[in-house]
């Protein structure tokens, strides 16, 4: 028999020690601190092999999980990890940001809050959490987070970055500028700064700066991806167009899996629409769904969509997306769908009800909101379903698709006879309906649209009788019209044009012009074929490669240039508005 060597497959005698382990999670550790990942991860599991419940170990297995993407997994490992140790502050920290990136935004901020409760001077865990707020849309709650971080670090560069961004967001630029530049003096390596700067540089309309930023960042890695989409940017806003896609097309040949992919791919949407290329716009426009940070809400039911078949012997429903203003828009093909199909099913907001069941009678219109309703569907035959703007692939293919009409929505007639009754009481003149901002004033909001104190122009011009057709609380703005430039405009209390359209669309009807800002107000008038200034800051992409967009027949837009002041555009509907008002005057006589 042949002899087998003395140590051949011996069993070791020796125990495993707590100093053992230690020096084992002390190189790991090491390992790990330097990038490799792979043989860090090996090391963590060999501890885990010689302790099964090894708390620290279990947690850096889960952060390494989370470096490699694995977030679900990540979750698992560290949750493990505060069984064994629930004291660990850090472990909650780090396990609110595995949380944090599957959208378990209420579940990250209570892991951040638990692990500040442990440690009330971490400053991570604040800055941590203040990112979670913020994406739970828990902005101010999000800037007091940063804040406690800067009071514990005040040179916390993670935590000025994220707050400039913030103060971006809630319109402060000049702050969000500071924090950014207080940044890039401490560590001028640090490129997110850089390109957050540029952002804001682009807010104020200065786009020399915010150029310089991108190109400053670029100089230290040629293949940072935001510097691409905000030139671009850049590029759209001053109007040079053809040098707006090639900046575009290059973020995503340099990082196709970029995790903002889906808010780079809307904007070569918009790029494509915007030229006039409607077969690649419209495609890329379904990447809306995906649009950051503000997805569009895409409902699921259980039909299949749409692909541009015939409609001859089938039941289509179509179900509204965005805001009111796209609503109305999109019901601008509603017509022709009930026109090509069997029957036509149009799920829409509750206040649009009347209004789209007096304009489209040929069509089911239901209430989107209403839980029955919808369940009914199920038994009403549907054969295919469609997003309200993805009608657009399928009945707006090219500019000659949009047709040359006045009107396509239908107020009430009997009301709109009534406005005209209660307006003609105001005595001779032109009646115009104004609206001179957004309802939604967050953000850079106020860069786009105008207020009433700058109205002066177009207040100053007699023969006129403003009509209020600002659908939020303006009191105020309606008494500074009154004082300092001595106009009445007539508000009529007794409709609320927010929630009621249809009745708003009455009193639009009756209107001779309405000025509006990008608003609900300038879309549901140019919708009902009333003349419809609208004045807004930069270009629509609804022009599609034309002199006007084309969704609306009747409505003219006064356009700010970047760099310019509101004053030159104001002016320039003065002037126009003279004109109508002498036109009129010389038509009575």
């Amino acid at each position: 028999m042949k002899k087998i060597g003395r140590n051949k497959n011996r069993i070791s005698t020796k125990v495993i020690t707590a100093a053992d382990t230690n020096q084992l999670m002390q190189s790991a550790i090491q390992i790990h601190l330097s990038g490799q990942l792979h043989e860090a991860e090996l090391q963590y599991r060999q501890v885990i092999a010689l302790q099964p419940r090894h708390a620290d170990a279990l947690h850096y297995l889960g952060v390494i999980a989370y470096q490699k993407g694995q977030c679900l997994e990540a979750e698992q490992l560290i949750t493990l990890a505060i069984a064994e140790n629930p004291t660990n502050a850090s472990y909650f920290s780090n396990l609110g940001v595995a949380l944090r990136d599957q959208g378990k935004f209420q579940q990250a901020i209570t892991s951040h809050r638990r692990a500040l409760e442990l440690n009330p001077e971490y400053v991570e865990a604040y800055t941590n959490l203040g990112v979670a707020l913020v994406d739970d849309d828990e902005i101010d709650q999000g800037i007091e987070c940063y804040q406690q971080a800067l009071a514990r670090n005040p040179d916390y560069i993670v935590a000025l970055d994220n707050l400039g961004v913030l103060w971006r967001l809630k319109g402060r630029f000049d702050e969000s500028i500071v924090l950014h530049q207080r940044v890039l003096q401490l560590d001028p390596s640090y490129l997110v700064a850089y390109t957050n700067l540029a952002a804001s540089y682009i807010e104020i309309e200065q786009m020399e700066l915010a150029t310089a930023q991108c190109q400053k960042v670029l100089e230290l890695n040629p293949s940072y991806v935001e510097a691409y989409v905000l030139l671009s940017q850049i590029c759209d806003l001053l109007g040079y167009v053809d040098e707006t896609l090639p900046f575009m097309t290059k973020a995503i040949q340099l990082d196709p899996h970029n995790k903002n992919m889906h808010n780079i791919l809307f904007r070569c949407a918009l790029y494509y629409l915007r030229v006039g290329n409607l077969e690649e716009g419209w495609k890329q426009y379904e990447n809306r769904w995906l649009k950051h940070p503000d997805p569009v809400l895409k409902r699921i039911y259980p039909f299949p969509y749409w692909q541009g078949e015939s409609l001859a012997d089938k039941t289509i429903f179509v179900f509204v997306e965005q805001g009111i203003g796209d609503q109305i828009m999109f019901s601008s093909m509603y017509a022709e769908l009930v026109a090509l199909s069997k029957r036509a099913i149009l799920g829409c907001a509750p206040k649009m009800i009347p209004l789209l069941r007096r304009s489209f009678p040929g069509a089911d219109i239901i209430d989107i909101d209403d839980a029955a309703e919808v369940a009914a569907l199920d038994q009403a035959g549907i054969d295919v379903q469609s997003a309200a703007g993805s009608l657009c692939m399928w009945l707006r293919p090219t500019v000659a698709s949009f047709p040359q009409r006045d009107a396509f929505l239908t107020p009430n007639p009997e009301r709109v006879a009534y406005w005209k009754s209660r307006l003609a009481e105001l005595g001779p003149g032109l009646c115009v309906g104004i609206s001179w901002r957004s309802g939604n004033m967050k953000g850079n909001r106020p860069l786009y649209c105008t207020s009433i104190e700058q109205w002066q122009p177009i207040f100053s011009i007699p023969g006129i009788h403003f009509v209020n057709l600002q659908y939020d609380e303006c009191a105020d703005e309606l008494n500074y019209a009154r004082e300092h430039f001595f106009v009445d405009i007539h508000a009529f209390s007794e409709v609320d044009l927010y929630n009621d359209l249809d009745e708003a669309a009455a009193l639009t009807s009756a209107l001779d012009l309405v000025i509006s800002a990008p608003t609900t107000a300038a879309i549901l008038s140019a919708a009902l074929g009333v003349m419809t200034w609208e004045i807004m800051r930069g270009l629509e992409w609804q022009y599609f490669g034309t002199d006007k967009n084309c969704f609306y027949s009747n409505l003219q837009v006064f356009h700010k240039k970047i760099g310019d002041e509101w004053d030159a555009t104001i002016n320039d509907v003065a002037v126009q508005l003279k004109q109508v008002v002498n036109a009129k005057l010389v038509a009575q006589q």
